[in-house]
């Protein structure tokens, strides 16, 4: 067998994992019994909304709503029907906050239920054409005797838009010879398209 042969039986076997790529999903119902879901990969923890104590925010123009002290921690929660673009119902519809630690910022969602943690494939996940919609891939659950359509929305996009910018590293002088660069390519490996809009800024 060649070289060439074994580099593409190598590049098939690899191509055929990444379809086998699993992400879990923690799916569950908004307070507009919308059915949405988010990387399991990205929550911190889960808390009962009426164990916690929070500092209501009362700004309409803000989807923030509020902050909480949990496990010694101060976390920001923020109003997901808001951001979606739903109406803001009384909080006393929620259950469950969703706690996400991304870069060591701290925020929760407040949800009304929680329907469970999915297993997906890579091929079960479908990129909407538009990241206007603030979500990442669309899927389908099975609830009862009926599948419905569920997204994945955007938890960095959301964590922008609530004021928490990811920190730019800082800037660093050009080398002497940066001419000897100014021809190469970069490539960004980055599922999530707010990050990759965030390190594209930055290398340009």
């Amino acid at each position: 067998m060649s070289d060439r042969d074994e580099l593409e039986q190598e590049v098939e076997r690899l191509t055929e994992s990444h379809l086998n790529n699993i992400m879990q999903l923690a799916v569950f119902y908004t307070a507009n019994d919308e059915i949405y879901a988010i990387n399991v990969a990205k929550i911190q923890n889960f808390v009962i909304v009426d164990e916690i104590s929070m500092v209501s925010h009362y700004d309409q123009e803000s989807i923030i709503i509020g902050v909480a002290q949990i496990r010694d921690e101060l976390v920001t929660f923020v109003s997901l029907d808001r951001w979606l673009g739903m109406p803001v119902p009384d909080r006393s519809v929620f259950t469950v906050g969703i706690v996400c630690n991304l870069n060591n910022k701290r925020v929760g969602v407040l949800v009304k239920e929680i329907i469970g943690i999915e297993d997906r494939y890579s091929h079960e996940l479908k990129i909407p054409s538009s990241h206007a919609l603030k979500i990442l891939y669309v899927t389908k659950v099975k609830i009862g005797d009926h599948e419905l359509p569920c997204s994945v929305f955007d938890i960095e996009r959301l964590i922008e838009d609530a004021g928490f910018a990811p920190e730019m590293p800082p800037f660093i002088a050009p080398p002497p010879d940066v001419n000897n660069f100014m021809h190469k390519k970069i490539l960004i490996a980055e599922d999530s398209l707010t990050a990759a809009r965030k390190l594209t800024d930055f290398f340009d």
